[in-house]
């Protein structure tokens, strides 16, 4: 699966959570409505409905945080592979877990990199990228 894919999938489930969480509150207007309740009871729901739409912001934030690190260091593999420096390859694509957490990703990265920097034997142009990524992950 390439990377628009992803995203679009990533997308896709946040619209669907979105427009299963509208229907708590509908189906709560609608049976207050044939119980001649009025607004209130949807009202009085108004804290947990923020909630639940504020949970699945988070996870959406949280997973796109994610998918853009795990391209990144994908791209970064990539380079470290066509460079002959298999070794760092391997480190880089053991970093990333599919039920990571972002925080440990980002430190075991910071660590990785750390490392990579300090050796002698990588190529200019692949250190700068090195420590571009470091710069803008950690």
């Amino acid at each position: 699966m390439n990377s628009i894919d992803e995203k679009a999938s990533l997308v896709h489930r946040a619209m669907l959570a979105y427009i299963g969480a509208s229907g708590i509150p509908v189906s709560v207007f609608l049976i207050s409505l044939a119980k001649h309740a009025g607004w209130k009871p949807v009202l009085i729901g108004l804290p947990v409905y923020l909630i639940i739409y504020g949970s699945i912001t988070y996870q959406f934030i949280r997973d796109r945080r994610t998918l853009k690190l795990t391209r990144a260091i994908d791209a970064l593999s990539k380079t470290m592979h066509q460079a002959g420096m298999s070794q760092y390859s391997e480190n880089l694509s053991a970093i990333v877990s599919p039920k990571g957490d972002y925080k440990t990703t980002v430190t075991k990265l910071r660590d990785v990199l750390t490392t990579m920097a300090s050796d002698d034997s990588i190529a200019i142009d692949v250190r700068e990228s090195i420590l571009r990524m470091r710069h803008d992950w950690t």
